[in-house]
């Protein structure tokens, strides 16, 4: 929603449902999504999803989603008030995913749909189908069919029909996967068409900001991640401004809470926030459990290790299975000690059919204390020798200096 609405080709969490059932194929973990929002004029939209991923028999999702208003004033064909009433659509969405090869991967939707106004309704039936490629490449693909049954609905006498709508979109990772583009274009048979665009950047691997824009809105929106132990938790905020309306139409606030838990992953979990490596002890090495849980035979790992600028210092790689767990001595490649400050990972299972399991975040913080003293040092040229002094024990007013140390050079 923060980036203009953009996830045909995007697709890749429960939100797929709603967008391209066939980015369902790409979620490994289980997931739970709950999502309000507040639209113009006492409308609210509310979504929920729960997906399912399996290891051979593809993926599964049930999700619901109803658009509401309610407090419409009613009149009679008089003009006199009668009651107030509201009007809903509500969809209940089983869907499917599964990949057919790295390259593409399949989605359909199942809806039983309603329709009410006051104290009429009427039940319909829909289909969608959705299609992905390269889906978990940088570069990829999506296109839908939605609304293929065309279905219809008569709640008193006029019949309302559902519009056939196709629509396809692109999206692009770079920057190591922190800068993500998208784009879709949509048309049905009652429109123009529509096109949508948006940006999302990710300042680390707990937040990330995104801009968007379509025909109608512009639209912001914050993301921010947090890790519970195996298991995650992702908050989602964004903003849409009706620009075309010049503020008749106000803004609408769309908020989003996700549970990550179970399925299939690859993560690392340091055994410590701070170590030093230049000291004595079990500080000075930093020891990394694993979880790796695939769908499929591991082909290869690989473990980044990167400075805070995503310089990456250290490179550990194998194939097949993984070790029984991992440890970093504080050096980089060239078997060098790094600096003092914050250490980040990256960590990339890959399956021999290609598909590749990825986990980042904050390795350690290098912290190690030096000796209590200041050492002042003193050169003498002739005989080549320097004189060390311990500063609390130096008086200068002193002619002798009983802590002197002398080292021949």
């Amino acid at each position: 929603m923060g980036m203009g609405r953009c996830g045909i080709g995007l697709s890749d969490d429960a939100s797929a449902p709603y967008y391209n059932p066939a980015g369902l194929a790409q979620i490994k973990p289980q997931e739970l999504l709950f999502m309000h929002s507040t639209l113009f004029m006492g409308t609210n939209l509310e979504y929920f999803a729960y997906a399912l991923p399996t290891a051979k028999s593809g993926t599964f999702a049930f999700s619901f989603v109803q658009a509401r208003i309610g407090d419409i004033e009613g009149r009679n064909e008089n003009n006199n008030p009668l009651d107030e009433f509201g009007e809903s659509e509500t969809a209940g969405i089983l869907s499917y995913s599964t990949n057919f090869s790295n390259f593409l991967s399949f989605g359909i939707n199942l809806k039983i749909l309603q329709h009410s106004i006051s104290n009429w309704s009427a039940v319909g039936q829909d289909l969608d189908i959705g299609f992905m490629f390269l889906p978990e490449k940088p570069f990829s693909l999506g296109i839908t069919v939605k609304n293929l049954l065309k279905p219809s609905f008569t709640l008193i006498s006029e019949k309302e029909q559902y519009p056939l709508r196709f629509e396809a979109g692109a999206s692009w990772k770079t920057i190591d996967d922190k800068l993500i583009l998208a784009g879709d274009i949509g048309w049905h048979e009652n429109s123009n068409i529509q096109l949508n665009g948006g940006v999302e950047y990710k300042l680390n691997s707990l937040a990330a900001l995104r801009v968007g824009a379509d025909n109608n809105y512009l639209s912001y929106g914050l993301g921010l991640n947090f890790p519970i132990g195996n298991k995650s938790m992702r908050i989602d905020y964004a903003l849409q401004n009706h620009y075309q309306s010049e503020g008749i139409i106000t803004p609408t606030h769309n908020f989003s809470l996700t549970f990550n838990f179970g399925g299939f992953r690859a993560k690392l979990y340091p055994d410590k926030e701070v170590f030093s490596p230049i000291t004595d002890g079990e500080n000075n090495i930093l020891w990394l459990n694993k979880e790796v849980r695939t769908k499929d035979e591991i082909e290869k790992w690989e473990l980044l290790v990167k400075s805070r600028w995503g310089e990456v210092l250290r490179h550990y790689e194998g194939p097949g299975e993984l070790p029984q767990r991992f440890y970093w001595d504080g050096r980089d490649d060239s078997g060098q000690l790094v600096h003092y400050g914050d250490y980040f990972y990256k960590f990339i299972v890959t399956e021999k059919n290609g598909r590749t399991y990825t986990s980042s975040g904050k390795l350690a913080t290098i912290k190690t204390e030096g000796p209590l003293e200041r050492f002042l040092i003193e050169e003498k040229w002739q005989g080549l020798e320097e004189d060390i002094y311990i500063e609390e024990d130096f008086d200068s007013e002193k002619s002798e200096t009983p802590f002197k140390q002398k080292n021949e050079k």
